[in-house]
């Protein structure tokens, strides 16, 4: 988000935020406002209507172009909560419900159609790029997901 909101800050997209330190914080507002909605609805809300597993299954193993396909995949299609693969309503409507939101507090010249659609494609399009990070791997430790209601991950030891 801060090298979004400093990349915006130099090619001046949204002009109305002013330049400076006061523009950059409230690029950095906007796109922070906007990831925690997308998070929010497209991890939590959305994945309880739909009743789909919101996380994302890292293959790990193939050449690099199964591994680039399977992550733009698990874009527009995840696992229910029986196991089958299904459209990712979740992540879809996660995202553009975002960018419609956004249209509260983006500047009300860049306010509408274009806008939500743009939001909404660039937060689907960040996603894709998880399979293609460096994963760290240890043998003693595991990382467990967060379980509803705890506020961090559990350590635990194999």
């Amino acid at each position: 988000m801060a090298g979004h909101a400093g990349a915006q800050q130099y090619r001046n997209v949204f002009p109305e935020y002013g330049s400076g330190i006061e523009g950059y914080g409230k690029r950095y507002g906007a796109a922070f406002a906007n990831h925690v909605s997308a998070t929010l609805l497209g991890r939590a809300v959305y994945p309880t209507i739909f009743d789909q597993d919101p996380r994302y299954f890292y293959k790990g193993k193939g050449t690099i172009g199964s591994r680039v396909l399977y992550a733009i995949s698990t874009a527009v299609i995840a696992r229910g909560d029986n196991g089958r693969w299904k459209p990712n309503y979740s992540r879809v409507l996660g995202h553009f419900s975002a960018a419609a939101i956004s249209n509260l507090y983006y500047p009300p010249s860049d306010r509408g159609a274009s806008l939500v659609v743009s939001n909404g494609l660039a937060g689907i399009g960040r996603k894709c790029s998880i399979e293609s990070r460096p994963r760290i791997r240890s043998e003693a430790f595991h990382i467990a997901r967060p379980v509803i209601g705890l506020a961090n991950p559990v350590l635990l030891i194999r």
